[in-house]
């Protein structure tokens, strides 16, 4: 179980796992991975699984699914992956869960750059895009995953301008 896991990462010296939901049950009627499993698996070692919410903007009850998730879950914050959900960052569905975010001071990671699945599109994670939010949301750390890859140029601009942005490898 979790001890053998445990053990495996240690081998890597992964010292603590973020654990990141993937919400698009707008289309698929149920998330891939949902809030409450996330919250599961943190539950088997809180000291070693962080855990992110996710919340499909598409749905009417995104809010609430959000609010619920740093409200009742205890989730560390928000995971949004554009690419797959067929929006840019500044899209205007999504603000509502960056003003919840912010009202919780939560993070926000989001995938940025390339991403190999066939139905995730580039276009709507490119780094650059991402700037109006850093812009509005001086107080979230927000992290751009993956340094933007192709555009780590675009992601290194950023990181320089906006000391609320982040990029992880």
């Amino acid at each position: 179980g979790i001890e053998l896991l445990k053990k495996q990462y240690a081998l890597a010296d992964i010292q603590k796992v973020f654990l990141l939901p993937e919400d698009c049950s707008y289309e698929t009627k149920t998330p891939a991975i949902s809030n409450d499993e996330i919250t599961a698996l943190v539950k088997c070692d809180p000291e070693f699984f962080f855990g992110f919410a996710s919340a499909d903007p598409r749905n009417p009850n995104a809010e609430e699914i959000l609010k619920k998730a740093f409200g009742e879950l205890g989730l560390k914050g928000l995971f949004i992956n554009t690419a797959r959900l067929h929006m840019y960052p500044y899209d205007e569905r999504l603000i509502p869960l960056y003003d919840i975010c912010e009202v919780f001071r939560k993070p926000i990671i989001f995938h940025a750059g390339l991403t190999l699945e066939n139905n995730a599109f580039a276009r709507y994670s490119r780094p650059a895009d991402f700037e109006e939010i850093l812009y509005r949301y001086p107080k979230t750390s927000i992290c751009l995953a993956h340094v933007g890859w192709p555009w780590v140029q675009e992601t290194a601009a950023l990181l320089l301008k906006y000391p609320n942005c982040y990029t992880n490898t």
